[in-house]
């Protein structure tokens, strides 16, 4: 992921440690600022998937679908991986993003850091949003 800016990293970091570490807080209707519209879709997709969520924080991070993980099959079928996402190492935020279009067309670009930054950060921003109830649907529904 490698956020640029550590205020932002830092924010995305303690929201997922205070909602994991307070209990009645895991659900994740509690989140309600509009920057965490994103960071709660991906949390409830990583709970889907069953990926730790505490990797979004870690720039260094790889998704476990390129290591030896085995893809869960009672997992919603937007989020089931992509060939070219098995075969390319890759952050897990993009194993959260609904669109399997998306996640191969973000894998396909080649992007520096910095942009990759941005694109984390846009994410996290006004610029990115999640329709609908179920943020596993690319459908939006």
């Amino acid at each position: 992921m490698g956020i640029n800016s550590p205020p932002v990293q830092d924010d995305v970091y303690n929201a997922i440690q205070a909602i994991f570490a307070n209990p009645g807080l895991s659900e994740h209707r509690y989140i309600s600022l509009m920057e965490y519209s994103v960071l709660r879709a991906f949390l409830q997709n990583a709970s889907l998937l069953a990926i730790d969520p505490i990797l979004f924080a870690d720039d260094y991070a790889l998704s476990p679908w390129t290591t030896s993980n085995p893809y869960p099959a009672f997992a919603a079928h937007d989020l089931s991986p992509t060939l070219l996402q098995l075969s390319t190492p890759h952050h897990p935020y993009l194993d959260m993003i609904a669109p399997p279009s998306l996640r191969n067309n973000i894998l396909l670009s080649v992007m520096t850091d910095e942009q990759e930054d941005q694109l984390c950060y846009g994410m996290h921003s006004d610029s990115f949003t999640i329709w609908g109830s179920q943020p596993w649907n690319s459908l939006g529904i």
